[in-house]
């Protein structure tokens, strides 16, 4: 799941059966010690969210996991694949940076 928009999620406003069914899983998350985090409207930058408090105006989504893969070097050739190629391998592992 990416991120979702929650009109009507901050308190004092009603919420109906389909805002709260979007926000069920990022709620739930959050109950289950993953991270939350969420970017204002129009913004471009996901902040971490430490107390939530559901604002209509905001994007929520659960914080993605880096990605893990291996990348296989040829020493001699110096070529860098995603799947190993016969003779001498380097498995270099690598782990996504999320900002």
């Amino acid at each position: 799941m990416d991120s979702i928009r929650y009109p009507y999620a901050m308190v004092g406003k009603f919420m109906n059966r389909t805002t709260a069914k979007q926000l069920w899983p990022i709620i739930k998350a959050y109950g289950d010690g993953k991270d939350v985090e969420f970017k204002f409207a129009g913004g471009y930058k996901w902040l971490s969210l430490d107390d939530p408090h559901w604002n209509d105006e905001n994007e929520y989504r659960i914080k993605p996991e880096p990605r893990e893969f291996r990348l296989y070097l040829q020493p001699r050739t110096g070529h860098v694949t995603l799947t190993p190629l016969p003779g001498e391998i380097e498995v270099i592992k690598v782990r996504e940076v999320l900002e």
